[in-house]
């Protein structure tokens, strides 16, 4: 349950930080977590797991260095 509300929560703040006009979004990345985040939760992945993976991804998504450095 607490996933859904997390879902809804970010994609309410996607929709209005786009519909407000706001700088450069990174909607592509975003729905890629999004999509990401439902795919983990439907195959039963434990929550800590799941968020643990989503922090590295979201590193990888929205930097623009090298994730060597």
């Amino acid at each position: 349950m607490i996933a859904v509300f997390f879902l809804l929560g970010l994609l309410g703040v996607l929709l209005f930080a786009a519909a407000t006009g706001a700088a450069a979004l990174p909607i592509a990345e975003i729905l890629m977590l999004i999509g990401v985040f439902v795919l983990f939760f439907g195959s039963g992945v434990y929550i800590a797991a799941v968020l643990g993976i989503l922090a590295f991804l979201t590193g990888f998504m929205f930097s623009d260095r090298p994730w060597w450095n």
